[in-house]
């Protein structure tokens, strides 16, 4: 009794000194962001110092944030919608229907996942610059959205494997045809699932910067992007870099917090088969 007491003590003193070794960086960024500059990097450092909102001030005065985070937004839930709209259906058609080389297909959506986003840069800006949407939204959202339909549709694919079929047969009994199946029976089933798959998605498109770089012009760059403006040749803005990293990294915590329930259950469901 005392060993598995003394076991459980261990487990936990070593789970809170791994979750403050991963949540230091951002308790940091945090602190430091209200704090003035000559109190954020004096040595030896400050524990405790005067707090400021200096920082986000100075953000909102010198820089269109208003535009950045419009642009992430727009981006974001645009491309994120598309994929689902796209990336669904084609989950529960591989999952149900019997499709000709039905393993090659999923082996090639697979095989876009393993693709370095790097390597099709170049392409992309060239088929983007024959299109005329360079510097607009319109080529991220493309982009992004090639990026995540084969994420959602491998996720999906997965999850609408372990639904069990007993339910949509009886479904299919009672006269539901096919699409009142996938609306009425499936969908509602597979909300914790594609919670999952969103919160992935909506992570990858808004913390994206290599393609927003490439492809975006002033007027329509991302937050990731405009930290880059706070980097000049005669000054760097640590405080206002901070700041502007808790700006970004608020919504996506919020959201997680809010779909959070959904995400574990839609991780570990069919994680058993029986």
């Amino acid at each position: 009794m005392k060993g598995d007491r003394s076991k459980t003590y261990l487990i936990t003193i070593s789970a809170i000194a791994i979750l403050l070794i991963y949540l230091f960086p951002v308790i940091w960024m945090a602190a430091t962001s209200f704090r003035f500059d000559q109190d954020a990097w004096s040595y030896p450092p400050k524990i405790f110092s005067k707090f400021t909102l200096s920082q986000y001030v100075n953000l909102f005065k010198t820089r269109p944030i208003g535009m950045y985070f419009r642009n992430s937004f727009s981006v974001t839930t645009i491309s994120v919608l598309f994929s689902m709209v796209l990336g669904i259906p084609a989950a529960f058609a591989l999952a149900r229907f019997k499709i000709r080389r039905k393993k090659d297909i999923s082996f090639w959506l697979l095989s876009q996942l393993m693709l370095p986003p790097i390597a099709a840069v170049v392409p992309y800006y060239l088929f983007m610059k024959q299109l005329g949407l360079l510097q607009t939204r319109t080529s991220l959202i493309l982009v992004y959205s090639t990026f995540n339909i084969p994420f959602i549709i491998w996720m999906m694919t997965t999850f609408f494997e372990g639904l069990p079929r007993e339910i949509e047969e009886a479904a299919l009994i009672d006269g539901c045809s096919i699409g009142k199946l996938f609306w009425r029976v499936v969908i509602p089933l597979s909300v914790n699932g594609i919670a999952s798959a969103v919160l992935f998605c909506v992570i990858t498109s808004w913390n994206e910067f290599l393609y927003a770089l490439t492809l975006a012009g002033l007027d329509s760059y991302t937050l990731p992007v405009s930290v880059m403006t706070f980097w000049t040749d005669k000054h760097v803005y640590w405080g206002q870099i901070l700041a502007i990293g808790i700006l970004q990294a608020t919504p996506i915590v919020i959201l997680g917090i809010l779909i959070q329930k959904f995400i574990i259950s839609g991780l570990t469901l069919g994680a058993v088969k029986e």
